[in-house]
């Protein structure tokens, strides 16, 4: 069969290179079974398909230099084929002419990673893994964008708490912003829960390095602090900014299991961590009320018994209305 020449004002070749590039990080069946609809609604697909893996295939094989070489060559040779045979490709200069037109896009592609949105619902965790393999749990209400590309690997928690399983690659370090804080490791898990600006970092295994800005907008800047496994790290901007503290890395994230586990937490940061659980939402009136602390274990399938018993414990009561859930302090 002859094979068309593939171009990049051409459909099916510039979807060809997505694919090849999504199916490089993501290989799972979901992928897979799109990927086999895609090819099946028009040969063509097939076709480019199947030149481009050949071009991906001979692109690896090259160093960075030579491979920009590569590139530079094909954008410049658009109304002519190759005429300069590359010793580290194993082809001849006809096939690698048949790419000219597509190889600077394929090339963007094959560099330019992936961003991608995650989020939870209210009441449920979910657990997924990003691009490169690395694996994350997100608890109730929790939302994070990753980017993962040839040079790194970031990701932002815009709200909620996630845990996190690094796939270690020591060229790329894997790096969390939340609010005012950055967290970077290489390969290792650990967990980071916001709240506001307010966030805290706890290490399960290995160690990571965490820096908060000081103001809560531009994290990282400042100095960046080493945090083991069984310490935890406080980052709170409108306090004492970044403290670190031993801690049991089970209790921390009890969430996982269907229970929060506190000791000496804000009744605010509590109240947070229920409305990303509760389809009722709660609130505080009182700022008072939010300042006292906590310490004990809530059981998420159960909290109605929690809140039934706190007036037991704080100077409070708690008001149930069809808005929700109120706690206000007693007169």
């Amino acid at each position: 069969m002859n094979k068309h020449p593939l171009h990049k004002d051409d459909p099916a070749a510039m979807q060809a290179a997505q694919w090849w590039v999504r199916l490089r990080q993501h290989g799972d069946d979901e992928a897979l079974t799109s990927w086999q609809d895609w090819e099946a609604l028009d040969p063509r697909h097939g076709d480019a398909f199947e030149r481009l893996a050949e071009l991906g295939s001979q692109l690896n094989e090259l160093d960075e230099v030579d491979k920009a070489s590569l590139v530079a060559e094909f954008a410049g040779a658009r109304a002519a084929p190759a005429r300069r045979r590359w010793p580290l490709v194993a082809t001849a200069a006809g096939l690698l002419a048949a790419f000219i037109s597509i190889a600077p896009f394929f090339y963007q592609q094959l560099n330019a990673g992936e961003t991608e949105h995650f989020a939870s619902v209210v009441g449920h965790n979910r657990n997924l893994q990003l691009a490169d393999h690395s694996r994350v749990q997100l608890g109730g209400a929790t939302s994070i964008t990753a980017h993962v590309d040839a040079r790194e690997r970031l990701v932002e928690l815009q709200r909620g708490q996630a845990f996190f399983q690094v796939q270690h690659d020591s060229q790329r370090p894997f790096v969390v912003h939340a609010g005012g804080l950055s967290v970077q490791a290489t390969g290792t898990a650990f967990d980071v829960r916001r709240v506001g600006q307010r966030v805290d970092v706890v290490v399960a295994e290995g160690k990571v390095l965490v820096a908060g800005s000081g103001d809560g907008q531009r994290p990282g800047k400042g100095a960046a602090v080493e945090v083991v496994a069984g310490q935890e790290a406080r980052y709170d901007p409108a306090a004492s900014g970044l403290a670190i503290g031993s801690v049991d890395p089970a209790r921390a994230m009890a969430w996982r299991l269907g229970r929060l586990e506190y000791e000496d937490e804000p009744l605010a940061g509590v109240i947070a961590d229920l409305n990303r659980y509760s389809t009722q939402p709660l609130s505080i009136t009182d700022p008072a009320l939010a300042g006292l602390t906590y310490s004990g274990t809530i059981e998420l399938d159960h909290f109605d018994g929690w809140l039934h018993g706190l007036p037991y414990i704080f100077p409070l009561k708690v008001v149930r209305s069809a808005q929700g859930i109120v706690l206000s302090k007693t007169r």
